[in-house]
């Protein structure tokens, strides 16, 4: 076929070379050629009508054509995705930040609890999950400090209590130790009595004649010295009414007057 276009002329001879007679083409063909050491994609679809037309419609594209179409739509593709990727992020970011936002204030006002330092957190978010866990918080930190400050009181009255009972029974305490001494005290005036008791009781060696006492020892006494040493008694000497007549009968001691 004669025409000044040489895709045009290279494509009618190849269809001649493909196919013994042209009108065979009863339906779409795709096929591959080159043109000028350039390769195209040609198409080629049969195309008749009631009016008599009887057309072979061909289309044929380079493939440098082909595929700078389809890199640049991969380009505008891959520029797209980057720009909602990019949007993505951002508003991940935005959205991220108004959700952990309140949830920052709820830890650091868990840990200002831990500390006794009570902070109501202030409830203007938007998102109605995290502003129901903020309300829920506040609540329990009002009630948590009112507990704490009725406890503190209690503690307070008990302390009180407690240290009232402490001193009555240090009091009690040197009652007791007082009257432990007295105690002790008295048992051993009392023991150190019953020695002496004890030291004086038995039989006792008495000479019949000078009425001197014999000790464990062997030695003689005198009456007044050894009951003087083994106990607390205390001898005054006076005379009986026998030896004053005996001894003095010139002297009328107790004679009434």
């Amino acid at each position: 076929m004669d025409s000044t276009s040489p895709l045009i002329s290279e494509t009618a001879n190849y269809l001649n070379r493909q196919f013994t007679n042209i009108d065979q083409i009863s339906s779409k063909q795709q096929m591959e050629l080159e043109v000028e050491g350039q390769r195209y994609f040609l198409s080629v679809t049969p195309f008749a009508d009631e009016y008599g037309l009887d057309w072979l419609i061909g289309i044929a594209i380079s493939e440098s054509n082909l595929m700078g179409a389809v890199e640049a739509n991969t380009r505008a593709t891959i520029l797209v995705s980057l720009i909602i990727l990019a949007g993505t992020l951002i508003l991940g970011i935005v959205i991220t930040r108004k959700i952990t936002h309140p949830i920052l204030q709820l830890n650091r006002a868990t840990q200002e609890m831990s500390l006794g330092r009570w902070e109501k957190i202030e409830n203007n978010t938007r998102f109605k999950e995290v502003r129901s866990l903020t309300n829920s918080f506040n609540q329990m930190a009002w009630q948590l400090s009112k507990t704490l400050e009725t406890l503190e009181h209690r503690v307070q009255e008990r302390t009180s209590e407690l240290t009232s009972v402490n001193k009555q029974l240090q009091v009690e305490i040197a009652e007791r130790k007082k009257t432990e001494t007295d105690r002790e005290r008295l048992i051993t005036e009392l023991q150190k009595a019953l020695e002496n008791v004890k030291t004086l009781s038995g039989f006792l060696p008495i000479c019949s004649h000078c009425k001197k006492i014999r000790d464990d020892d062997g030695k003689w006494h005198d009456v007044a010295d050894y009951v003087h040493d083994r106990s607390e008694a205390e001898f005054s000497h006076g005379i009986c009414p026998e030896c004053a007549q005996k001894y003095y009968p010139d002297f009328d001691i107790y004679s009434d007057k």
